[in-house]
């Protein structure tokens, strides 16, 4: 069986050691970022430069529905995802909102 090395070679043990390491990205790990439709950013863009209070419900990083009045203070890329900074100081990933005021990411 062909496993991308030659039989017999000294580099035959690591490769398979370091193929052990090697795991494929899920869609559904939690890792991954799935970017949100434009018209949705384009609404956190708005509120943000409106700077009003909003009701914020979206899930943290181990996936807990949480819910924040405040403000959108920054939208922005790092690192190939997208994030908000809100007024009570917290950073959410973009594909973890649920809603914002009565615009469900969903309905976009």
């Amino acid at each position: 069986m062909n496993r991308g090395f030659v039989r017999g070679s000294r580099d035959a043990p690591a490769l398979r050691r370091a193929a052990a390491y090697i795991a494929p990205i899920m869609p559904n790990d939690p890792a991954a970022y799935a970017p949100i439709r434009c018209d949705f950013h384009d609404l956190l863009e708005a509120r943000a430069t409106a700077r009003r209070s909003a009701r914020i419900r979206f899930r943290d990083d181990v996936g807990i529905e949480q819910t924040r009045d405040a403000t959108i203070v920054d939208v922005y890329a790092r690192g190939g995802a997208e994030y908000m900074t809100l007024s009570s100081g917290e950073t959410v990933r973009l594909d973890r909102i649920i809603q914002v005021d009565d615009a469900r990411l969903t309905d976009f």
